[in-house]
């Protein structure tokens, strides 16, 4: 069996899942947040996965960022929110399929993400991975790995690793000079839950 890399070849998010469960982050009871279709549970898929989402058919229908007070003690959750920003052109399907048909700011983005993260680790016991991706939009670099990482490390959390995904991305528009790089790749992040009070 091939190493688990950081960065990989993976060519869906299901691939990169089955390599992560490989390390352990997967093991036990597992809530995923934001089922969809359930693409990350093609490849593997844990005994006591617990599937919720508000729009598509699933076991719950609860407010990622709202769970009710009985909801926790999940050994793992996984937490992929609809994380694209408004800079770039729709992509049809695909933001249908992503929940990102609907017109919001930056900001809005940015705090549904940062208040999905909070509530997804309040109900985890063991580990949070949150899927979110480093993006250009206005000309300037927004960088939601480290809004989740910071809003987690405010709460206890520790940051254990993360795995790159290259993405298709899309291209430069034409006639456009380039200003920053192009981030063709999303990042899943993993974060150790803590007791309160640990300091290392």
């Amino acid at each position: 069996m091939s190493e688990v890399l950081s960065i990989g070849e993976w060519s869906t998010n299901a691939q990169l899942i089955a390599d992560v469960a490989r390390l352990g982050y997967l093991d036990g009871t597992v809530l995923d947040a934001t089922y969809g279709e359930g693409g990350f549970w093609k490849v593997w898929r844990p005994e006591g996965l617990i599937t919720n989402d508000l729009y598509k058919p699933a076991m719950w229908r609860e407010d990622y960022r709202d769970f009710p007070p009985w909801v926790g003690g999940f050994d793992a959750v996984v937490f992929d929110p609809p994380y694209k920003l408004n800079g770039t052109p729709a992509l049809g399907e695909q933001d249908d399929r992503y929940g990102t048909n609907r017109r919001t700011s930056r900001d809005e983005v940015m705090e549904d993400i940062r208040l999905g993260a909070i509530e997804c680790y309040r109900v985890c016991r063991r580990n949070l991975l949150v899927k979110c991706m480093d993006q250009v939009e206005g000309g300037q670099m927004r960088w939601q790995t480290d809004m989740v990482s910071e809003t987690i490390k405010a709460l206890g959390g520790r940051k254990v690793t993360r795995f790159d995904i290259p993405t298709a991305g899309r291209p430069q528009p034409p006639g456009r000079r380039q200003l920053t790089p192009r981030m063709k790749h999303s990042t899943l992040l993993i974060f150790e839950k803590r007791p309160r009070g640990t300091t290392v």
